[in-house]
This record gives C-alpha cells, sequence and structure tokens, in this order.
C-alpha cells in the first residue's frame, strides 16, 4: 500500500467517496421509482381516446392454447 493510499484511509477521503457514492444511487433509485409509480398510475387511470380506434388482435394474444 503506498503512502497516498494510508493518507487517504486515514483522511476519510474513500470512505466519503463511498457514502456519496451510496447516497447518490439511493437518490436515483427513489427517482427511478417514483417515475415507475407514476407509470403504473397512468396505465390504471382510464386513458380511452375518442378518435374511434379499434382494438387489434396481437400476436401475443394469438397463442395456441395447448389441450
Amino acid at each position: 500500500m503506498t503512502s497516498e493510499q494510508k493518507d487517504r484511509i486515514c483522511n476519510g477521503i474513500d470512505t466519503q467517496m463511498m457514502i456519496e457514492n451510496f447516497q447518490r444511487q439511493e437518490q436515483l433509485k427513489s427517482t427511478s421509482l417514483t417515475l415507475e409509480q407514476q407509470t403504473i398510475s397512468d396505465s390504471n387511470e382510464n386513458n380511452q381516446n375518442d378518435d374511434n380506434w379499434e382494438s387489434v388482435q396481437t400476436r401475443k394474444n394469438n397463442k395456441k392454447k395447448e389441450h
């Protein structure tokens, strides 16, 4: 271990950087969760359009049923 690394440990610089990185990650998680909750909330509301669109059957809905 170099003297510079020892100094960083003794001065708490590495620990402080780890704490700051952790706080940033937690903040990003909470922001991401808030966006996800908003998306779910939007999809649960009645979002029907007024343009007379018809539902089209998708490939996902066409899966063959196993007997």
